[in-house]
């Protein structure tokens, strides 16, 4: 995981859940590419590059693990295979993207989180 963090960082690609520009910039590079059925923040974060200094904060944020608790570690990787394989072919078509369009759900709560008791009539 450490590897990963390095070349995340070394990359300087804003990629995840909270990306911040001003709304100048935003208008520049004409929002997010709706072309790109994943990794949309990728380009953001490249197009913004190109008008200039971009900053990735260090600080951690823990985001959802649901896909980690809902596919196996060999689908995750050999889906991550095929994408990298395929490259931008793969992020403008939602062809293969099942772990993120299929609409399966956990069928229970995450850890620590408990549904609300049923209710008698």
């Amino acid at each position: 995981m450490k590897t990963f963090c390095a070349l995340y960082f070394a990359s300087n690609l804003g990629a995840g859940a909270f990306l911040f520009t001003s709304r100048k910039n935003f208008e520049a590079i004409g929002g997010f590419d709706e072309q790109f059925f994943i990794g949309e923040e990728i380009f953001f974060s490249l197009a913004l590059k190109r008008l200039g200094r971009f900053k990735i904060l260090r600080e951690a944020i823990v985001t959802s693990g649901r896909k980690l608790r809902m596919y196996s570690p060999g689908t995750i990787l050999t889906r991550s295979l095929a994408i990298i394989i395929r490259g931008t072919r793969a992020a403008r078509s939602r062809d293969r993207l099942d772990l993120w369009y299929n609409g399966k759900r956990e069928t229970s709560p995450p850890v620590g989180r408990t549904r609300p008791a049923a209710r008698s009539a």
